[in-house]
């Protein structure tokens, strides 16, 4: 994704991370995550994908809404057209089926290039140390599960 380029991870020169390394790794996943809104996830319009780098605890307080649970995006294939269009609906109405579905296929493209860049960056990050995180397998998409505290999860240096 073009606007991600230029949004690298905060770097630690030669070290073991400290706490605040830590922290400071999660606020720039985080600022980058913001960047990129969506309708992916409810008040994904003002925190962009946020909710896929922070616990669901700490987005239910971002989005004031207390039942608010995280579905991962890519936990199903991506349709090439809307399965809500049945073939019984007026041409307006397929229509806005058809443009609804464009926006969900961009906003989940977008989401896509967002996992790669920040596990990009994470790997370049743990390479510049000298090591891979053990954890980095090809083929993950997930930032941090929703079940795991980013803290926890950036401590475990998974991507």
């Amino acid at each position: 994704m073009e606007e991600l380029k230029g949004k690298t991870l905060t770097r630690c020169h030669g070290r073991r991370p400290t706490a605040w390394d830590i922290e400071q790794l999660e606020e720039d996943v985080a600022q980058i995550a913001t960047e990129v809104k969506t309708s992916l996830f409810q008040g994904g319009q003002d925190h962009g994908c946020l909710a896929a780098v922070i616990s669901e605890e700490e987005y239910r307080l971002e989005v004031m809404d207390n039942t608010y649970t995280y579905v991962e995006p890519l936990g199903q294939a991506l349709p090439a057209y809307n399965p809500n269009i049945t073939g019984n609906e007026d041409e307006y109405a397929i229509k806005a089926l058809e443009a609804e579905h464009k926006v969900y296929r961009t906003d989940r493209l977008r989401y896509e290039g967002l996992t790669e860049h920040i596990k990009d960056e994470l790997l370049k990050r743990s390479m510049r140390q000298g090591s891979r995180p053990s954890s980095a397998q090809e083929g993950d998409t997930q930032i941090f599960p929703s079940n795991v505290s980013s803290s926890t999860f950036a401590a475990t240096q998974r991507s």
